[in-house]
């Protein structure tokens, strides 16, 4: 095998080793157990001046969501918004497996970090500040709580 080839194949395994760990990494490294699901991926859609910002969760815990339990999405001030939109995944036959809460969300409240309250722990959304970057498109997904 020639220089060229091997330097090739070398370069190629780094590349599928760096896509791997970008798609089996977690969103959340530190995700609190006593909220019982994970942040699976959020996605950000610009509407004129507002955004939505979409969580979905997948259910980490045996005891599953409880629905009694309000779902806060905590602010940079401190304040906290109620979903705008709840989908619950799963079959009648068997518990919730996976939940995406839907926020409206003005640009000032967007523009900083952002947690998650439900059940009894939270989870971390986004941990930067400042409005996201949606280059030219209207959305754009999250795999990480960087963003």
């Amino acid at each position: 095998m020639n220089l060229r080839v091997r330097i090739m194949l070398v370069l190629l395994v780094v590349c599928l080793g760096f896509a791997g760990w970008q798609w089996l990494r977690p969103y959340d490294w530190n995700a609190d157990s006593e909220a019982r699901a994970e942040v699976h991926f959020t996605r950000v859609e610009r509407d004129e001046s507002f955004f939505w910002l979409d969580v979905h969760l997948r259910i980490t815990d045996a005891r599953g969501h409880d629905l009694e339990k309000p779902v806060r999405l905590v602010l940079a001030n401190g304040n906290e918004l109620e979903p705008a939109d709840t989908t619950l995944e799963g079959s009648a036959m068997q518990s919730i497996e996976a939940i995406t809460f839907r926020f409206w969300l003005e640009r000032e409240q967007i523009a900083g970090p952002l947690t998650l309250r439900m059940n009894d722990g939270t989870l971390t959304i986004r941990k930067r500040a400042g409005i996201p970057k949606l280059v030219s498109e209207d959305f754009r997904f999250f795999q990480t709580s960087n963003w």
